[in-house]
């Protein structure tokens, strides 16, 4: 299935799905699970639909639901916060720039930079699930 990134950044590096580097815009053929994963964030991306009587190459990009349901946004802090207890340090610094415009200073403990990490994904409105 096609999504398309349609948040306003030059570039975008999704860890959460693991879904990888993002360019502006671009489109990716992506897993109908993942796809889904993925749209449940209409902030982030969407569907592309060719425009009818346009260029074959124009996209026009057609919102996700507007709001998902409490469970999965809960799996979906779940996962982050799985997904951040196995990143590296380098990892972390790199999603830390480009998920929250924060710079993450490498020489911290890992730990604490993991911490600091799903305190900008709490400022940043990702729900923490439920523990």
């Amino acid at each position: 299935m096609q999504v398309q990134l349609v948040i306003e950044r030059d570039s975008y590096f999704d860890h959460l799905y693991e879904s990888g580097f993002w360019q502006r815009a671009e489109i990716k053929n992506v897993p109908a699970e993942m796809a889904q994963r993925l749209l449940r964030h209409n902030d982030v991306w969407g569907v592309p639909v060719a425009i009818a009587g346009d260029a074959a190459t124009a996209q026009e990009v057609v919102p996700a639901a507007k709001q998902p349901p409490e469970e999965l946004l809960e799996d979906d802090a779940r996962l982050h916060d799985r997904n951040v207890q196995t990143m590296t340090k380098g990892e972390l610094v790199q999603y830390a720039a480009m998920s929250f415009k924060h710079a993450l200073d490498a020489t911290t403990k890992i730990q604490d930079m993991r911490s600091k990490v799903k305190q900008l994904r709490e400022l940043a409105g990702i729900r923490r699930g439920a523990h």
